[in-house]
């Protein structure tokens, strides 16, 4: 009887409490993983993910790098992390002593994405607003994609056509970052799982899934932008040449959020809002 297979991962995710690399990935990153203050363990690790062997990794790298008025608190653990960036100069890989989570640098995650290391999924540590820079808000999460999607020209020039005007620069480079997930979906998310070469009418959406109460609320002649990987669906108005743009995150009404501008889009951060504070402006 053969064993089962996961989902390829040169990082896969067992429920550990440290992080698990593939052996071509701790090659790949070795560079960056601070000499004897990073070591590993080799595991055997069930079902197969793909790039055996893998190893636990242990950061001994702690660094007091906290900003404690930068972040926030939530439930007893920290939602987002203030980060002191003058104590972090040439530090790839780490942790603070107030957690147990692992920090990684932007080029850590420029090097996942240029030897194609595949299961990585990075959070943005910092509430966007502090650092407004690409990566700080949507870090590339390159899940289980051999590439990370990409925006071509056609893609551009199909979107840009629909909706009437054309993009501003960064949104198309936030286009281009952001990876489609492969995960399995339900058929209402199959659905979703678009960029700017396929895209579709929230009224086909509607059509297309068995799940319309979740979507009922969406207004007419919005265009559906793809999902982030956790679910979460973005979608840009075409009936107003300065688009308000609307978070939604799939499976519950009462999450949603609403953008005047694509700057002010590109700096939303995830948080719920009660379902009778955010009645959609139509």
């Amino acid at each position: 009887m053969s064993e089962k297979k996961g989902s390829p991962s040169d990082f896969p995710n067992i429920r550990s409490a440290l992080p698990i690399f593939s052996e071509r990935a701790w090659d790949a990153l070795k560079p960056l993983l601070n000499g004897k203050k990073t070591e590993r363990l080799p595991i055997q690790v069930k079902p197969d993910y793909g790039f055996a062997p893998y190893y636990l990794v242990n950061c001994w790298n702690v660094v007091d790098a906290l900003d404690h008025s930068k972040s926030e608190v939530k439930y007893g653990d920290f939602k987002w992390f203030g980060l002191l960036e003058d104590r972090l100069e040439n530090v790839h890989f780490f942790s603070v002593p107030e957690s147990d989570d692992h920090f990684v640098s932007e080029e850590f995650v420029q090097c996942v994405e240029d030897h194609g290391l595949i299961g990585g999924k990075f959070v943005a540590s910092r509430e966007p607003g502090w650092k407004p820079d690409l990566y700080a808000m949507f870090p590339p999460r390159p899940a289980y994609n051999t590439k990370l999607s990409a925006t071509t020209e056609k893609g551009q020039s199909k979107l840009q056509e629909l909706l009437g005007y054309r993009l501003p620069e960064h949104y198309l480079t936030f286009l281009q970052k952001f990876p489609r997930s492969a995960r399995k979906v339900e058929r209402a998310d199959a659905q979703l799982l678009i960029d700017t070469d396929v895209l579709l009418k929230v009224d086909d959406i509607l059509e297309a899934n068995d799940y319309t109460d979740s979507y009922e609320k969406w207004p007419k002649d919005f265009f559906a932008m793809g999902l982030n990987g956790s679910g979460d669906t973005y979608a840009i108005n075409r009936r107003k040449k300065l688009s308000p743009v609307y978070l939604y995150l799939h499976g519950s009404e009462s999450y949603y959020e609403y953008a005047p501008t694509c700057d002010d889009f590109l700096a939303l951060r995830l948080r719920e809002i009660e379902e009778e504070n955010a009645e959609l402006d139509d």
